[in-house]
C-alpha cells in the first residue's frame, strides 16, 4: 500500500477520528511528514504528536511544526503548538516570540497576555512580565464586563490601575462597573482620573451623567448636560439628559421639544420617536383641557409633530382651532392646507383656503395654494387668473408662476383652447427658467419638449426629450414623444416600441393617446388583432370620441379589403 493511497488515508482518517494517537503517529514516517508531500498527512502528524507527551516535548516536534508553519499562513493553533512546546523544553525567548505573534494577531485576547506573563517570569524578564500582568487583568476584565460580571471585572480591571503604565480606557470600565452594581462614589471616584485635557474626558463626563440620570440628581444632570452642551451643542446624552429633567419637572412641552430637535438630528433615535409621539398626544390632551396654558407657535410645532407621527384627525383639530384673529391663524391654516394637497384632498384644502380669502386678499402664499389647488381639480382658467394676480403682487414668489405655467400647459395639452402668444412665450420663458433653477430635474425638460411637440416642431422636440431621459424623467409622455418622434423620421420598428413603453408606464391610468397611435401603427402593418386590443381600450376610456370611432371604420376598411384580397 503507497502512502498516498486512498485506502491508506482513509485508514488515518479512521485512527484520527478514535483519537489513536499513538497509532496515527507510528503510521506516518517523520520525515516523510517533514518532506510536506502530503499536507493532510503532515498535519495528522502533527496532531498525533502534541498528544503524546515525549513526542510534544522535542525538538522534533518544533522542527516539524516550524517546516509547516508557512504554509498554513501562521496558523495561529500551529503558533500555540511551538509555544507551549517551547516552554516545555525552556527555551524561554523563542516561546516569547510564538506567543508576540499571537498577540498581535489576538490582542486582546486574556488568555495570551496570562500565557505571556507566566514565560517572561520563567525567563526572569520582569519588565515584560509586569506589561503583560496589566494587559492580562485589562483584557479579561473588559471581557467580563461585556459578559455583564460587573464585579469580577472590576476585580481585574482595579488591578491594572497599580501599573502607571495601564490603558487609560481601565477608570472609564471600572466606573461602567461600580455604576451597575450601584457603587456611585466608587464610580465617580473612577472618573476623577480623567481631566478636562484627557482624550476621554467626553466619555467621563458622558459616564457621569448617566450616574446622575439613575440618582436623579437634576442639578447635577443640568451642570453636566450644560457643561456637554458647550463642547458639542447637539452632543446626544446632553439632549437626552436635558429632555428627561424636562419631563421629570413636568415641562411636558420643553421635552417634547427637546426630544423633537433629537429627532431632527438623529432620525433613527427609537427612543425620541417613542417619546415624541407620546408627549406630542400628552401636551394635546393638557392643552385642550386647559390643564397647561399653550400659546399657537407652540400648537403648530406639536400638529407638525403629530402630522408626521401619524395622528392626522387630532393634529388638525389642534389647529383647526385658532381663531382667525390669531396673528399666527394662516400658519394654522397652511398646516392643514399642506398636509391636505399631500392626501390629495384637494376639494377640502380648497374649501378652506377660500374661506380665508376674503379677509387675506393680498396674501401670496395664500394665492399660491389656492392656485394649486384649483389647477389640480382641473380649473385652470380660474387658476391661471388667481396666480396672474399673485405674480404681480409679488414678481419673486416663484410658486404663482409655476401654477399659472402649469394651468396654461394642461389647457393646451388637454385640449381645452390655444395659448395667446404672450401665454406661449411665458410658458417657455417660464419653463426654461425653471430648468436652470432645478438642474437635476427632468419635469421642466419634459415640459418644454412637450410644448414643441404641440407645436409641431419635432427638431426643436429632441434635445429637450434626451435631457429629460437622461434626468430620469422617462415617463409614459416622454415615451410617446420618443415614439412619435421616431415614427416621422420613419422608424416603424422604434416608435412602436416607445408607444408600448408610454403604455406600460402609464399602466395605472391608461394614456390613451399612446394607444391611439399603436393602433394606427398596427392597421398600417396589418397586425388587425393587435390593433383591436388597443381600439378595445380606446371604446371603454373614450366612449363616443371621434378620432376612436375613425380608428374603428379604418380598420373594419382594412380588414374589409383583406378579405377581398
Amino acid at each position: 500500500m503507497t502512502k498516498t493511497s486512498d485506502e491508506w488515508m482513509q485508514q488515518l482518517r479512521s485512527l484520527v477520528e478514535q483519537k489513536r494517537w499513538v497509532a496515527v503517529n507510528d503510521q506516518i514516517a517523520y520525515q516523510y511528514a517533514l518532506a510536506g508531500e502530503n499536507p493532510e498527512a503532515t498535519h495528522y502528524k502533527v496532531i498525533a504528536m502534541v498528544h503524546i507527551d515525549e513526542q510534544r516535548a522535542s525538538r522534533a516536534f518544533i522542527d516539524l511544526v516550524s517546516a509547516r508553519l508557512e504554509y498554513v499562513n501562521n496558523d495561529a493553533s500551529y503558533l500555540n503548538m511551538l509555544a507551549d512546546a517551547c516552554m516545555e523544553l525552556e527555551q524561554f525567548s523563542d516561546a516569547i516570540g510564538y506567543l508576540n505573534q499571537l498577540i498581535h494577531t489576538y490582542p486582546e485576547n486574556a488568555y495570551l497576555h496570562e500565557k505571556l506573563v507566566t514565560v517572561a517570569e520563567k525567563a526572569g524578564d520582569d519588565a515584560l512580565a509586569r506589561v503583560a500582568r496589566t494587559r492580562f487583568s485589562f483584557y479579561a476584565g473588559k471581557s467580563l464586563l461585556a459578559q455583564r460580571e460587573f464585579e469580577r471585572s472590576a476585580f481585574y480591571l482595579d488591578h491594572t490601575l497599580h501599573d502607571p503604565d495601564h490603558d487609560v480606557r481601565a477608570p472609564l470600565f471600572i466606573a461602567c462597573c461600580y455604576r451597575q452594581l450601584n457603587q456611585t462614589d466608587d464610580a465617580l471616584r473612577a472618573l476623577k482620573y480623567y481631566s478636562a485635557d484627557s482624550d476621554l474626558y467626553l466619555d467621563a463626563l458622558e459616564t457621569k451623567l448617566q450616574i446622575a440620570i439613575d440618582e436623579q440628581d437634576i442639578e447635577l444632570i443640568r451642570s453636566l448636560s450644560a457643561e456637554l452642551a458647550g463642547m458639542d451643542e447637539n452632543n446626544i446624552s446632553a439632549l437626552r439628559a436635558t429632555a428627561f429633567v424636562h419631563e421629570w419637572i413636568g415641562e411636558t412641552y420643553q421635552s417634547l421639544e427637546t426630544y423633537y430637535r433629537i429627532l431632527q438630528l438623529y432620525p433613527y433615535d427609537v427612543l425620541a420617536t417613542l417619546k415624541v409621539t407620546q408627549l406630542a398626544q400628552q401636551f394635546v390632551n393638557h392643552a385642550t383641557t386647559g390643564v397647561v396654558p399653550v400659546t399657537t407657535s407652540q400648537r403648530i410645532k406639536v400638529a407638525k409633530i403629530m402630522l408626521n407621527a401619524g395622528y392626522e384627525e387630532a393634529a388638525l383639530q389642534f389647529v383647526g382651532s385658532v381663531a382667525s384673529s390669531d396673528p399666527q391663524y394662516l400658519d394654522c391654516l397652511f398646516l392643514q392646507a399642506n398636509h391636505l394637497i399631500k392626501q390629495y384632498e384637494f376639494k377640502q384644502a380648497l374649501a378652506l383656503l377660500e374661506a380665508a380669502f376674503d379677509n387675506h386678499t393680498q396674501n401670496v402664499e395664500l394665492i399660491s395654494l389656492i392656485a394649486q389647488c384649483l389647477r389640480k381639480l382641473g380649473h385652470y382658467e380660474r387658476a391661471i387668473e388667481l396666480a396672474l394676480k399673485g405674480a404681480e403682487l409679488d414678481p419673486d414668489h416663484i410658486m404663482n408662476q409655476f401654477w399659472m405655467a402649469e394651468s396654461l400647459y394642461d389647457l393646451l395639452w388637454y385640449g381645452h383652447r390655444e395659448l395667446t402668444e404672450n401665454e406661449t412665450q411665458f410658458t417657455f420663458r417660464f419653463y426654461r427658467f425653471y430648468a436652470t433653477q432645478q438642474p437635476r430635474d427632468g419635469q421642466p425638460h419634459q415640459r418644454l419638449a412637450t410644448l414643441h411637440y404641440l407645436q409641431g416642431s419635432l427638431r426643436e422636440m429632441r434635445p429637450y426629450l434626451d435631457k429629460a431621459k437622461d434626468l430620469g424623467s422617462y415617463n409614459h409622455i416622454v415615451a410617446f414623444l420618443y415614439g412619435f418622434y421616431e415614427l416621422r423620421h420613419g422608424s416603424k420598428e422604434e416608435a412602436l416600441s416607445y408607444y408600448s413603453d408610454s403604455i406600460n408606464l402609464s399602466a395605472d391610468t391608461p394614456f390613451f393617446l399612446a394607444h391611439l397611435e399603436r393602433a394606427k401603427l398596427f392597421i398600417k402593418e396589418q397586425a388587425f388583432e393587435m390593433a383591436q386590443q388597443d381600439i378595445e381600450v380606446l371604446q371603454n376610456g373614450w366612449p363616443g370620441n371621434q378620432r376612436v370611432r375613425d380608428l374603428v371604420f379604418l380598420l373594419d376598411e382594412r380588414v374589409a379589403g383583406e378579405s377581398v384580397d
